[in-house]
């Protein structure tokens, strides 16, 4: 018998946020954090490889990079449920006749326009961060 309890992650909204340095090496750069409503989860660092093609008082490519692995980060709670629910969706059977190589099974939603509206919906809120 497994006695182990399963982890949880930490519930609620993901977000991200600029959070400033603090004390004697504090500068200009905000560090790139995942929050919830009370307290961090992560932090998306930037490589200090500086990219030939940046330009001085415009975010680096390691920045936008770190910001895009931010928001990728911050939409897993709701990448999960998304999951879970389309899941649910699913119906797995066997080929009718005539379909396939009568091998096999297929998969079908129950509901193809709820689970393209729910995939959409994260996928715009990760492109949107």
């Amino acid at each position: 018998m497994n006695t182990k309890k399963k982890q949880a992650h930490t519930p609620g909204e993901w977000r991200v946020e600029n959070w400033g340095y603090e004390g004697p090496t504090a500068n200009k750069t905000k560090r790139i954090i995942i929050t919830t409503t009370d307290h961090a989860i992560a932090e998306a660092l930037e490589s200090y490889h500086p990219d030939k093609n940046d330009v001085p008082g415009k975010p680096s490519k390691a920045r936008r990079i770190a910001k895009a692995n931010a928001a990728l980060i911050s939409a897993a709670p709701d990448l999960l449920a998304a999951c879970r629910e389309i899941h649910s969706l699913v119906c797995y059977g066997e080929y009718p006749k005539g379909m396939g190589n009568g091998e096999g099974a297929y998969i079908r939603f129950t509901d193809h326009d709820k689970a393209f509206k729910l995939l959409s919906s994260v996928l715009c809120r990760i492109d949107e961060k």
